[in-house]
């Protein structure tokens, strides 16, 4: 073995690494058998690849790697744009926007203004906790992409050759999900005055 490689201690990483890397995952896979076959199989990734561990980055930092590239063929493999799964437009629209003006929200539906300060509040455990929820309540693939383009800082170009859809695809989901969130932070998190 050679001696960049002293610094990696695999019989370690279960205890030192395993619960953070499954509360990220869980955070953007939504399913707790995924995001555990998911920390596995980095693990399992960087057991075998050991010898490439070149000692320029720490031992964390090259396991997130490791399982970043995982999530990302993950994502690949289960979340390929299919318009017949999602809601038509035209339905989606009369859910959040007025019939006759499709640019004025529903009186449901219309933003609350937001007095706290948003960025402090996201660095909040609760926040976390409510920002998970609330994406369950988005549709996977909606919520995928929205986890890639914010979550996991994805460019744009490269969610849509990932999940093999159209730039526009993309913003039309990125819409959706923003609504949706918007909607459930509204309704499940201390933010409005």
């Amino acid at each position: 073995m050679p001696a960049t490689n002293i610094s990696l201690q695999p019989e370690k990483w279960v205890s030192n690494y395993a619960d953070q890397m499954y509360k990220y995952l869980l955070m953007r896979v939504k399913y707790a058998e995924v995001a555990e076959d998911l920390v596995q199989e980095t693990f399992m990734a960087g057991l075998g690849s050991m010898e490439k561990f070149s000692g320029n980055s720490s031992e964390k930092t090259w396991l997130y790697s490791i399982m970043k590239f995982k999530l990302m063929d993950y994502y690949r493999k289960h979340y390929k744009y299919s318009p017949a799964e999602d809601i038509p437009d035209e339905q989606f629209a009369d859910i959040f926007f007025d019939e006759k003006d499709e640019f004025h929200f529903r009186k449901e539906h219309k933003p609350m203004p937001w007095h706290s300060d948003v960025e402090q509040a996201m660095e909040q455990k609760e926040f976390n906790g409510v920002l998970e929820k609330c994406l369950e309540k988005v549709p996977s693939k909606t919520a995928s992409v929205f986890t890639l383009k914010y979550l996991e800082e994805q460019e744009s170009k490269e969610i849509c050759t990932l999940l093999n859809i159209s730039e526009a695809n993309l913003w039309t989901l990125m819409h959706r999900a923003k609504l949706i969130l918007r909607e459930c932070f509204e309704k499940n998190w201390l933010i409005t005055a």
